[in-house]
């Protein structure tokens, strides 16, 4: 009777999951339009923690070297500590964005005024060398006719094009908003978790343990701390990586006496937080602003650029950031392209440990289900794979005769 019990049991769970995936595979799209209202939600706190832990890094550094030997570790002296601290880093970051845009702006500013300047010469060019071809083949008559023509439908286009133009105008005051919005609260919320990040890590343990196992609980916690140490890793080793990447950008472009070389190398330097691509985006501003001055100096920055991208990632990169991460470039890649996708910005910046813990969980159960099978997999090339303990102990059957 327990045992047709046990097997009934088994059948509905089955019969059960079989259903649940029916409906999910035939309802992707109202799934997919679920999570993502409730990843949108969901922004502003997700946008908090990203931020609390990049400059927790910061923040840890003013209060145990800057602020640890001047102030006590006990009473109102803590609580002081750390508020002094969290309004310490978000200062520093505040005036390090400050700087940055107001190096930005003016060269930005004289670059598109410089472009402006040269419009009418570039024009003149343009026209005087297409002049020059329709009086040679007798094509001005033609080209007026064409241009008679075609002026309705020039003006239709234009109007399309306005008329299309004004409501992603709208669409981009409405997104600007937004964020500037999730901007706020998320940096709000960054401010609590870590003004009382041991309050709140100490309040998730005890839930952790008062409503789970104690073995599942373990689990769980053991998973945090490698995650937590993956994540640090990988943003004080990018941090240095992009600190070191842009002085050497520096060093070269003075060197090679290229205009703008501080504000350039401060360009490359926070774009190149972002891992691989990061360096290679920070390139297309700076090699416009070089542009507006220099043509041949733009194209040789890009060259030089490259050349130093190269280096740092077979040189530097390894050294600084090291395995910390344990990913190959494909999946750098790829988590990139998916956090990008999912969370902007942070998500580019954070997407790449978060997909190194899901790695390194991943391979840890697969190395696991593969000892308890004593099945060894070897790579392509290799050789045989060594025979288990248990296969090696078996007596060998001798042939018999047919």
């Amino acid at each position: 009777m327990d045992n047709n019990g046990n097997q009934i049991k088994r059948l509905l769970l089955v019969i059960t999951y079989a259903v649940v995936l029916y409906l999910a595979l035939s309802n992707l799209n109202v799934i997919f339009s679920v999570l993502q209202n409730i990843l949108s939600v969901l922004y502003p706190m997700i946008l908090g923690v990203g931020i609390a832990y990049v400059l927790n890094l910061l923040m840890t550094l003013i209060e145990e070297r800057l602020l640890g030997k001047v102030m006590k570790k006990t009473g109102k002296a803590r609580k002081l500590k750390r508020a002094l601290s969290v309004l310490l880093t978000f200062i520093t970051v505040a005036a390090l964005l400050t700087g940055l845009i107001m190096f930005v702006v003016p060269q930005v500013k004289s670059s598109a005024k410089l472009l402006g300047d040269s419009i009418p010469g570039l024009y003149n060019k343009a026209y005087a060398y297409v002049s020059s071809l329709a009086a040679e083949y007798n094509l001005t008559s033609d080209l007026l006719a064409k241009i008679n023509e075609n002026w309705k439908d020039i003006m239709n286009t234009l109007s399309a094009f306005l008329s299309n133009t004004v409501p992603q105008i709208f669409n981009l005051t409405v997104g600007l908003t937004t964020g500037v919005i999730n901007l706020v609260l998320g940096i709000t919320v960054s401010i609590y978790l870590l003004y009382s990040k041991e309050k709140l890590v100490l309040m998730l343990r005890k839930m952790l343990y008062a409503f789970t196992r104690k073995s599942f609980a373990d689990k769980v916690s053991g998973i945090a701390s490698m995650a937590n140490a993956t994540f640090s890793r990988f943003i004080g080793g990018q941090v240095t990586e992009a600190m070191i990447l842009g002085t050497l950008c520096f060093i070269g472009m003075s060197i090679f006496r290229m205009p703008y070389p501080l504000l350039i190398s401060m360009l490359i330097a926070v774009t190149a937080l972002i891992p691989i691509l990061g360096a290679y985006l920070g390139v297309i501003p700076s090699a416009f602003i070089i542009l507006m001055e220099n043509p041949l100096k733009a194209l040789f920055f890009v060259i030089f650029i490259i050349c130093l991208q190269q280096f740092e990632g077979s040189v530097i990169y390894p050294k600084v950031v090291g395995k910390s991460i344990g990913l190959s470039g494909l999946w750098v890649l790829t988590a990139i392209t998916l956090g990008g996708s999912l969370f902007g910005l942070m998500g580019m910046l954070l997407g790449v440990p978060a997909f190194a813990v899901l790695y390194i969980l991943t391979r840890n159960a697969v190395y696991h289900r593969l000892k308890e099978k004593k099945i060894v997999i070897t790579p392509p090339g290799a050789g045989p794979a060594p025979v288990p303990q248990a296969e090696k102990d078996k007596p060998k059957e001798k042939p018999g005769r047919p």
